[in-house]
């Protein structure tokens, strides 16, 4: 018995140290990536950031950063709700192959089978084109400041820039058609579509929205400053018309993020097998380019 308490009181004091050995290194990263993150922000200037580091499914580092608003001297919080910009094409091509994985949609169907008022030349090009920037379309982003219809109509008396397939060029084209796709298949506009399938119930999900021009008026949204060249911070009030928010539209707090980020990665919104043929890279013919169906 006596050999049994010291084998036991020798594991638990080993455990407890280990415990303790845990902790301290924890408080060290966190202490080093709170440090390498002042220095960043610093030197970039940044008003604000909202930091998750996530490996093997847990989260090691989770802290906030500087402002979410300057002139009232508002702090970034668990609350704040940043504008994604382009990476919400991430989760637009996520919800592509939701319908593909559902049999509603293939990378190999021309796009004028779901949008058939499209110019001749466009027709041939394919879902797979979009989703890997190798439509050779012309960009909408030329015209973003204009109303959907007039936008429309400019873009499409522009030129072919190259043939279907030939090279990676991004443009927001791609996207506004994807977005058409989507919504025609769903009968759904994008914004119910992408939040019912990635975030839940869209009546009950505050810290996820779609919004393109950063001049509307949400609690807990951050504003959005850039450093223009003559040095001087000021507010980037940008706006694209709701025609565009499958490209850069997404509204979410780092919270939300977090938990999309774990529901892919454990297979609750897409598959393994559809997530490796969306991480395939696309094979370009006139260029080396390594780009995937939608994710770089």
């Amino acid at each position: 018995m006596t050999k049994l308490f010291i084998s036991l009181t020798a594991i638990l004091s080993f455990s407890f140290l280990t415990a303790q050995e845990q902790t301290k290194t924890a408080k060290e990263l966190n202490t080093k990536i709170d440090q390498y993150l002042t220095e960043v922000t610093t030197k970039y200037n940044m008003p604000g950031i909202a930091v998750a580091v996530i490996k093997n499914g847990k989260i090691i580092h989770r802290n906030n950063y500087g402002k979410a608003n300057i002139e009232f001297d508002v702090p970034v919080s668990d609350k704040s709700i940043f504008r994604i910009y382009s990476l919400t094409k991430t989760i637009i091509v996520t919800g592509v192959f939701q319908l593909i994985e559902q049999n509603k949609l293939a990378l190999e169907d021309p796009i004028s089978k779901y949008l058939p008022d499209l110019p001749a030349t466009w027709n041939s090009v394919q879902v797979k084109h979009l989703v890997s920037h190798s439509s050779g379309l012309p960009d909408i982003v030329n015209y973003e400041q204009l109303p959907e219809n007039e936008a429309k109509a400019k873009v499409f008396v522009d030129a072919i820039q190259f043939e279907k397939g030939e090279k990676y060029e991004y443009n927001q084209t791609n996207f506004w058609l994807l977005q058409k796709i989507i919504e025609t298949i769903s009968k759904q506009n994008i914004e119910t579509f992408i939040i019912e399938n990635q975030f839940g119930s869209q009546a009950d999900n505050k810290d996820v929205f779609f919004s393109t021009d950063s001049r509307d008026i949400f609690a807990n949204r951050v504003t959005p400053y850039n450093n223009f060249s003559g040095g001087k911070m000021q507010i980037g009030l940008s706006n694209n018309g709701s025609y565009l928010n499958s490209c850069n539209g997404i509204n979410i707090t780092m919270d939300e993020f977090i938990k999309w980020d774990s529901k892919f990665n454990q297979n609750k919104l897409i598959n393994e097998k559809t997530k490796n043929t969306m991480w395939t890279l696309f094979p370009f013919t006139k260029t080396d380019y390594k780009f995937t169906l939608g994710w770089d």
